[in-house]
């Protein structure tokens, strides 16, 4: 099944949130594209604010990944609570989307194809040319894989150390500004004043 929807975007984000949750102190941006979190996980985008065009396919990956997309990476997510859906920051979850984790809880693979990232970095703007392609499917957990990592946008977060594996508090609290803060900080941009 696909989907497609204009998706809102916030501090360089949309995301992949079950029930909402957004346990952000345990995020791992060191693929440079997908957030993962101790639950659900995040996208991080070219734009700092603004629409992205995002299309879903809930299956597992293609056979052949077109040449036109500029990073690709593949991770998995956990979805403790089976209710793992396309979120915008801002406006919650997409309701011209489905829910993503039919198979109810538990860890799910994503891989995201994306382009345009570079085009309008750290910029407001709606541009539809920054677009994205997630597929998803149950799967038990794997290590993220980086099939292609062409952009700059990308590069500063995948030389950021992945964290040590912890306890990591879940507080299940959106905050734009933990997250813009947990951005700034990998990407060594200075904190907004």
């Amino acid at each position: 099944m696909d989907a497609s929807a204009g998706v809102r975007v916030s501090d360089h984000a949309f995301g992949l949130l079950d029930d909402g949750d957004l346990p952000i102190e345990t995020a791992d941006y060191s693929n440079g594209l997908i957030i993962v979190m101790s639950a659900g996980a995040l996208l991080y985008t070219g734009i700092d604010t603004g629409t992205v065009h995002v299309t879903l396919t809930l299956a597992g990956p293609p056979g052949d990944i077109d040449a036109s997309w500029e990073d690709v990476v593949e991770a998995s997510v956990h979805a403790p609570r089976g209710r793992l859906r396309l979120d915008s920051p801002d406006n919650g979850p997409v309701p011209a989307v489905p829910l993503l984790s039919a198979e109810g809880p538990g860890w799910y693979r994503v891989l995201a194809c994306v382009r345009g990232r570079d085009r309008h970095f750290d910029a407001v703007h709606d541009d539809p040319r920054e677009a994205y392609h997630l597929w998803v499917w149950p799967a038990p957990p794997a290590p993220a894989t980086l099939i292609r990592t062409t952009d700059r946008c990308g590069a500063a977060l995948r030389a950021t150390p992945a964290p040590q594996q912890g306890t990591g508090q879940r507080t299940g609290q959106r905050t734009g500004d933990r997250l813009d803060d947990a951005i700034r900080k990998a990407t060594g941009r200075p904190p907004k004043g």
